[in-house]
């Protein structure tokens, strides 16, 4: 049976954000070159790839996460350069290049990092600009060394990063991700084995609710992009809800789990044999008010 690949994907859109019409505009694409070399970054639960672009006083740092194994990596952009890809709201197109069509990104989001610089939370992206809620072969070694740009279009904007060669970078975020695995309490080559990974038993957007977004919240017209771990036993129930990045206050990140520990249920991994086996779950919620 072929190895099974992991995804992230967009769960929920609390409330879908209202489209907003975007000018056809024929643009010449911002060329940025690097300005450091890239740098994986291991954290608690989470790995990050991150690389500064542009000129000085207005560079942007380009930020790639990822939550689990996988060929999905979360895209977050910093610095002051980030302000020309507009206000919190409508879509972007991004996707990394040269030779790949771009994707559709809903609901761009912004705010600022602990520095105070400007942050664009732009969310996940398939290494092959594919479907990031389907599951998909992992890319080989030939499809991710004719990587060499990320591009993203937002209106008037049309940025392209020139990433260099990333097959190496990208190595060294397979050993970080294999080594949260091991951390999971989980063996990572079983895991990248699986004849089949954990189903949830129902649709997950029954999972959240509009009735459940934090009142308060609601009445601030606050959202938030929440990445979150749940780890599922071999009957297919979680055991354990973790919150793995959050770009809003802990109202949202205790509700999300919350609620998730109450209503997902899942069909669970098994090894190849057919056993049910202890597995995990790695998704991101968007808690959006619609406009």
């Amino acid at each position: 049976m072929n190895k099974t690949s992991r995804t992230l994907g967009t769960y929920a859109a609390i409330f879908a954000m209202a489209a907003i019409p975007r000018p056809l505009l024929a643009s010449t694409p911002e060329m940025l070159s690097s300005r450091t070399a890239w740098i994986v970054h291991y954290a608690d639960d989470s790995c990050r790839l991150g690389r500064e672009f542009g000129a000085e006083g207005d560079k942007i740092m380009v930020m790639l996460d990822q939550f689990a194994p996988g060929d999905v990596y979360h895209i977050t952009l910093a610095g002051k350069g980030t302000e020309r890809l507009g206000k919190t709201g409508s879509d972007a197109d991004m996707g990394f290049g040269p030779e790949l069509a771009l994707q559709k990104q809903v609901g761009l989001m912004r705010g600022t990092n602990t520095a105070g610089e400007p942050v664009v939370v732009l969310g996940p992206l398939d290494l092959l600009n594919r479907d990031s809620e389907g599951a998909h072969p992992p890319a080989t070694a030939a499809e991710v060394a004719k990587i060499r740009e990320l591009r993203i279009k937002r209106g008037s904007a049309d940025l392209t990063f020139r990433l260099g060669t990333m097959t190496s970078a990208l190595t060294g975020m397979r050993t970080c991700t294999a080594d949260l695995v091991k951390l999971w309490g989980l063996d990572p080559v079983q895991q990248q084995n699986l004849a089949s990974l954990p189903a949830p038993l129902t649709s997950p957007s029954k999972w959240l609710k509009s009735s459940d977004y934090p009142k308060k919240a609601l009445r601030k017209n606050e959202q938030a992009l929440v990445s979150f771990r749940l780890m599922i036993d071999a009957s297919g129930t979680p055991t354990l809800c973790r919150i793995q990045v959050a770009t809003q206050s802990p109202e949202f990140k205790e509700l999300t789990c919350e609620l998730l520990m109450k209503r997902a249920r899942f069909e669970p991994a098994r090894d190849r044999s057919g056993t049910a086996v202890p597995s995990y779950h790695v998704n991101t919620v968007r808690w959006i008010v619609a406009d």
